[in-house]
């Protein structure tokens, strides 16, 4: 997650618009897909941190449950993104309709 400041922040919501200049697309900002093949990285990392048989340190539980954590950090994210980009009016008219929807089928 570290690629991601460990919040998510990037992803969860679209930087503000410049002064006098239209929202850029979702696809642009906060869901684009260099983002997206990042958090791919981070659900299978996340997916494949569990403790085995026979580690039963507290460091190896502590790097488990924060695995856990990313990955609903992760989850929280895109769902506040999606749901800003897909409500209301829905998507921006210059958003990428097949990124969006890759960034669906993700979630």
């Amino acid at each position: 997650s570290q690629c991601f400041g460990g919040r998510f922040d990037e992803i969860a919501a679209a930087p503000p618009a410049k002064k006098g200049a239209p929202p850029r697309p979702a696809t642009a900002a906060n869901l684009r897909a260099d983002y997206l093949a990042a958090a791919r990285l981070v659900l299978a990392a996340c997916a494949a941190c569990r403790l085995r048989e026979g580690e039963g340190s507290d460091n190896t539980a502590a790097c488990v449950e924060r695995a856990a954590v990313d990955a609903v950090d992760l989850a929280r994210a895109v769902a506040g993104a999606l749901a800003e980009e897909l409500g209301g009016e829905g998507p921006h008219p210059e958003s990428d309709r097949e990124l969006l929807k890759e960034w669906c089928e993700f979630f």
